[in-house]
This record gives structure tokens, sequence and C-alpha cells, in this order.
């Protein structure tokens, strides 16, 4: 049920996935629905998370990243970064900026195109975390298709690892971004109610410097 409240909307959420809260949303060309906790999730048309406390925030940059997973859900797919240099060697999940007149699930069927060479669309992913640290937002999306099988050969030039679940998450942090050790294994949970906003409150860092 959508509700216009001046430039808000509120709208129940609990029986919508993510693709279908921003269908809606642009749909009705609504600014922002404002939804609250307890079986609601908090959205702006993009798929922002929302509270009282950072509603008036100035976030700089909006990035998705996604995770493709096997059938078998063992082994997720991940790109060893060349770029920019406090990644380079880790690897990371695939994705990158949010360009100007994209939906964050545009952004990740863009990105993983660029990143791996296949096509994917938008039913193939799903939206797992939203994830805000310091100025910057990133929507975390996970798809669980054959397509991880077969070659990947992408325009950044980047490789493309098949990575082992049980590797990942023993793994060090000068051989992966750290926080993927939580990341993965939460996105590959089906006991999870999906989407989850989650705000690091820690000291910028990793976040803060993703480009």
């Amino acid at each position: 049920m959508l509700r216009q409240t001046h430039t808000f909307a509120e709208m129940e959420v609990s029986t919508l996935t993510f693709t279908e809260i921003c269908g809606r949303l642009k749909d009705a060309d609504y600014q922002h629905a404002i939804m609250e906790d307890g079986g609601r999730v908090v959205l702006d048309m993009h798929g922002i998370a929302l509270t009282s406390e950072n509603v008036g925030a100035t976030i700089e940059g909006f990035y998705v990243c996604g995770f493709m997973f096997n059938p078998e859900r063992t082994a997720v797919l991940l790109v060893r970064k060349k770029k920019p240099a406090w990644q380079a060697g880790k690897l990371n999940g695939i994705g990158g900026g949010i360009e100007d007149g994209e939906s964050p699930t545009d952004a990740m069927v863009r990105e993983f195109l660029e990143e791996t060479g296949v096509q994917t669309f938008e039913d193939d992913w799903a939206c797992t975390v939203l994830l805000e640290h310091g100025k910057n937002f990133v929507w975390f999306f996970r798809s669980i298709s054959p397509m991880f099988y077969g070659p990947k050969h992408g325009s950044s030039h980047e490789d493309i690892v098949q990575t082992n679940l049980d590797w990942l998450v023993a793994s060090s942090e000068d051989r992966i971004m750290k926080n993927l050790r939580w990341l993965v294994p939460l996105s590959n949970d089906d006991d999870v109610a999906f989407p989850i906003r989650v705000v690091d409150r820690t000291t910028p860092g990793d976040m803060e410097r993703k480009g």
C-alpha cells in the first residue's frame, strides 16, 4: 500500500522485493519512501537508506557491488583488483559507481558486463545489503547462476576469480577486502530477510577510498 504524505510516501514493503520497491517508487514518481523498522526497510527512490539521523546527511559516493555464486553455493566470483592502488592485488566484489539516471540494479547489470563480459539482467540480481560508510553508500547484490561458469573477458582486464567460500572466510586481509569475509556469507544466506541496512560507524577507510 502506497500513501503520499507531502513530498514523501510511505509503503509497507515486508512482502515486496527490492526490485519491486524501486519499480513502484519510480512508477509513482515519488521522491522518497520513508519506511521504519519492524518488518519494513528504509529506502528513497534509488534505494538509499534513510533514518532521522541521515535524511539530511550528504552522501557523496554511490556504488554497487555484486557477488555471483555458483548453483552449488560453494564459490563466488570476485575480481583481483589492479586499481586503485590501495586495493591492488586484493580480491573484491564486482561493481563500481552508479551513473546519472541509473538505478542500482541497472548499474549492477552494466558493471558486471563491463568487468566480466557476461550479460545479465535485472531479475538475475537481488539486493542483500545496503551499506553506509562515511560519505559513501553501497548496494550489495547477489546472483545464483550457472553463468558463474565459463570464460570471463571484461574490458577492465582484471582477473575474475572463482573463489571457494571456505577459503574466503579464512583468508588474510592482504589477499581480500576484509569486509567480504562477512558480506559474502551473509549474501549467501537464505534465512535472512533482505535487504539489510548496515551503517558502518568505524573510522572511514576502505569505503571512503573506494573508486
